[in-house]
């Protein structure tokens, strides 16, 4: 989300040839001392253009700024200008139906706005011949565009002048939309994300036109937009879809979802061994505050011989805690009390679930307690024999875990964390250095986009305060806790999964990590081969002080602040707080695992979001009415209470669909053109291609899997990773 579309000191030239140099480590014999001074000039320049800054989120180092070259491309604007604009056409047409009834008689339902539709024409028009050569021009039709919504205000006044009986909310309506499209320029795409829609339509009465009268209303806010895919899914003969019921409201759905969902970072097992994985949940404890019975789950998993104790041995029982929402606040949004659950769902893993589940086995959702604390009225345990009030609590349970994902499994563990390493990486590494020549395409933007996200989107008033329940100080305080126990080497894919207790020994079906880790094998390897090129053995790593200057900006109390990396200790005989890196190994584990974050981690978050969760009944990361107590009745009318109005709904997947619709690039390939490759020394190109190869395998056996899978998981096929944090 650029801040800017037409500004060009925020737009790089995409053609620059910073990686035509052969890349080399300072202690190449080959080099000069000239060459090294030049080397330590170019560090002490990168310097004063990437600093950190604490005030926005303490203690998470951010870049304090946006340095030069760091700015969206034009190419990568014109990936932007496509959504967008179906974004504004959705955006117009649901103003023109919620409104449709008043303005029908006068206005003909609001289609006389020809010069806003005549501009998206052009748009679409211009977009459908897109090449790299017509960027100029596309960006062009995109700004006419921008200056037709900026005139919307004028197109309505002039056409309800002379019409008797004008509705006396549409002067509103028109300067509403003036003020919405005027942001856009100067602020970017989500400007329309910022509460506008209520000042459009709310009324003196309030603002009626957004209060949904049936669930069914929800699936209206999609005109222009395809329908998201959870809206779709079409049953299968095995699920025994009841009359008038969704795929998504299946109990095995709900446990896929935790395995291959939008959102699969907060399933652990529960564990009753003296000697439990250390992120797993002690059997004991979870008993002592949510007093789950063994007869609960006999009821479930249909064996009268199982028992709480014995699936925990048998490593067949998991639970979501959300614990971390203890304390966080609801909020208040245009006069409407909002609420935070902090939720505990347990499951199990059953090799023969019966009917209405997968045959291969599932998840089975077990209980659920909407608090921390077990209180037989306010917080009473829900299972599935509750019926309608046990629907309504698993989607409690998948708002906490909407609000978890976007602060801290895509915001904060993604951007956030990334956003430290590209200003440590540019701070103490020249352009010469083996090591940032290959994490640059993994950087590429990423600093822009989150400049743009503080500014437009993290912001009081912005999107996440308006599509969470949180307050935005209760959120902020969530990423910030996360960060303060972030530990690097637990979130390398085969110790973080080890560590839940859901590795392949004790989970057999997995999907999000079975994939990612043909990933992570993946990258691995490439790096692997492309250090073993400049790195010799362990004593080359010890002798590049570059590296070294590197690792300590990294772990620095003063720099990135990464803690938890056990290949990186304290330098010997130093009283300057310097770290040191000895081993060529964890290096490779150290960058891999970079690239990592980069790619697939972030890839795994981000394009699950309009397909899963932009259809608010399934999944909202808003709730409007209290958690459901013993004494609720579970009615479709307490399910709709609970669901937000029709514009935070509109917020949440026009957010969703735009971050999920933009791709700049494709991990592992690092040229547009096969014959002018990014790595300039040849001596890498063969493993590079060997890269591209195990990725083209992994996409191969991931495709290969999803035609046995209940739904396709396709949020870590390769051809669908960007290589960096671009959106």
């Amino acid at each position: 989300m650029p801040t800017s579309f037409t500004d060009p000191s925020v737009v790089r030239d995409v053609s620059d040839k910073e990686n035509d140099v052969i890349p080399t480590i300072p202690n190449d014999p080959n080099l000069t001392d000239e060459d090294r001074k030049q080397r330590q000039f170019e560090i002490s320049l990168a310097k004063t253009a990437y600093n950190y800054t604490l005030s926005y989120l303490p203690p998470v180092p951010l870049s304090a700024d946006q340095p030069k070259g760091e700015g969206f491309s034009a190419e990568y604007i014109s990936h932007l200008i496509k959504p967008f604009t179906v974004l504004t056409e959705n955006f117009l047409a649901v103003v023109t139906q919620r409104l449709e009834a008043e303005l029908t008689g006068d206005l003909g339902g609001f289609n006389q706005i020809n010069e806003v539709e005549q501009a998206l024409e052009e748009v679409k028009k211009q977009l459908s011949g897109f090449s790299i050569l017509n960027v100029k021009e596309d960006i062009e039709a995109f700004e006419n565009l921008g200056n037709a919504l900026t005139q919307l205000p004028n197109v309505i006044k002039n056409l309800i002048s002379g019409i008797e009986q004008v509705p006396k909310d549409l002067e509103r309506v028109a300067k509403g939309l003036g003020t919405v499209f005027s942001q856009v320029p100067e602020e970017g795409v989500t400007a329309f994300l910022k509460n506008t829609l209520y000042d459009i339509l709310g009324t003196s009465q309030g603002a009626k036109y957004l209060e949904p009268q049936s669930i069914e209303e929800f699936k209206e806010l999609f005109p222009k937009m395809p329908m998201p895919e959870v809206v779709t899914l079409k049953p299968k003969e095995w699920m025994q879809l009841p009359e008038g019921k969704s795929v998504w409201q299946q109990d095995w759905y709900f446990g896929y979802m935790q395995v291959a969902g939008y959102n699969t970072t907060n399933l652990n097992r529960v564990s009753n061994h003296d000697n439990p994985p250390s992120m797993s949940v002690s059997l004991n404890n979870l008993l002592q505050k949510c007093p789950i019975t063994d007869q609960m789950l006999k009821e479930v998993c249909g064996d009268n011989s199982v028992t709480l104790k014995s699936a925990a041995e048998d490593h067949r029982l998991y639970c979501c805690d959300f614990s971390a929402f203890k304390n966080a606040d609801g909020s208040i949004l245009h006069e409407k009390e909002r609420y935070m659950v902090a939720p505990i769902a347990l499951f199990y893993w059953n090799p023969n679930p019966g009917p209405g589940y997968p045959k291969q086995g599932a998840l089975q959702p077990v209980a659920i307690q909407l608090g921390q604390e077990h209180d037989a009225d306010k917080f009473p345990i829900f299972t599935p024999k509750d019926g309608e009030r046990w629907a309504l609590a698993k989607h409690y349970v998948e708002s906490a875990n909407a609000v978890q994902h976007e602060s801290v499994a895509h915001f904060g563990a993604c951007h956030m964390a990334a956003e430290a390493i590209v200003v440590a990486t540019n701070r103490a590494l020249p352009v010469e250095h083996p090591v940032l020549t290959l994490l640059k395409p993994h950087f590429r933007f990423t600093i822009a986009i989150n400049d743009s996200a503080l500014h437009s989107l993290v912001v009081p008033g912005g999107t996440v305060a308006s599509v969470l329940s949180p307050a935005i100080e209760s959120t902020l305080g969530i990423i910030r806790d996360h960060w303060e126990k972030w530990q690097f080497d637990e979130w390398s894919p085969p110790a973080l999964f080890k560590n839940r207790g859901v590795d392949s020994s004790s989970l057999p079906d997995f999907p999000f990590r079975d994939d990612t880790l043909l990933l992570w094998n993946a990258i691995k390897r490439w790096v692997g081969s492309y250090l073993s090129v400049y790195y010799s053995d362990n004593e080359a790593v010890k002798g590049d002080m570059e590296l070294q200057a590197w690792v300590t900006e990294l772990a620095s109390p003063n720099g990135a602040k990464l803690k938890g990396m056990s290949g990186v200790q304290p330098a010997p005989n130093s009283n300057e707080g310097s770290w040191q890196i000895s081993s060529l190994d964890y290096l490779t584990q150290l960058v891999s695992q970079i690239i990592y974050l980069c790619g697939p981690q972030h890839a795994s978050v981000n394009y699950a979001q309009f397909p899963l969760m932009s259809y608010l009944p399934a999944v909202s990361g808003s709730i409007y009415a209290p958690p459901p107590g013993r004494s609720s009745e579970g009615s479709s009318k307490e399910y709709l209470e609970c669901l937000p109005p029709l514009d935070v709904a509109l917020y949440q997947s026009s957010f969703g669909y735009l971050l999920s619709a933009v791709q700049y690039d494709v991990l592992g390939h690092y040229s547009k053109n096969p014959r002018d490759p990014y790595f300039k020394d040849e001596r890498v190109h063969e493993a590079c291609e060997e890269f591209k190869a195990d990725l083209a395998r992994a996409e191969a056996e991931i495709r290969s899997k999803n035609k046995n899978r209940p739904i396709p998981y396709v949020f870590q096929l390769p051809s669908q990773v960007p290589n960096s944090i671009s959106i």
